[in-house]
């Protein structure tokens, strides 16, 4: 928002919509400084190789997500998902019981 309403000199709208909407300028400051650690945390400079499998999958799962929640609406549909991506990953060890799924371990 601020990006938007930001202009130099007298022509910026910034102050006028944080008077109207009765915030203080310097928790505004605060409030978009913290948003944009949200939207751009601070990430080192290594290349994907030194990041972890641990590390690899939370990006990965991170990444995918936002996609699993507006396509799997319910419990049941979460359950087919997994099961789903369980059969197509090699890896996976999983075995079907009464109430749903078990993944093994290695």
């Amino acid at each position: 928002m601020k990006s938007l309403l930001v202009r130099t000199g007298r022509g910026g709208c910034w102050s006028g919509f944080l008077r109207e909407q009765n915030i203080p300028g310097v928790t505004a400051d605060r409030y978009v400084g913290r948003h944009e650690l949200v939207l751009h945390p601070e990430t080192e400079n290594r290349p994907t190789e030194a990041l972890s499998e641990t590390e690899l999958i939370q990006n990965l799962v991170r990444s995918v997500l936002p996609k699993v929640q507006r396509a799997v609406k319910t419990g049941g549909g979460f359950q087919s998902f997994v099961r789903a991506l369980a059969a197509d990953v090699e890896a996976a060890r999983t075995r079907e019981v009464e109430d749903g799924l078990l993944v093994l371990r290695d």
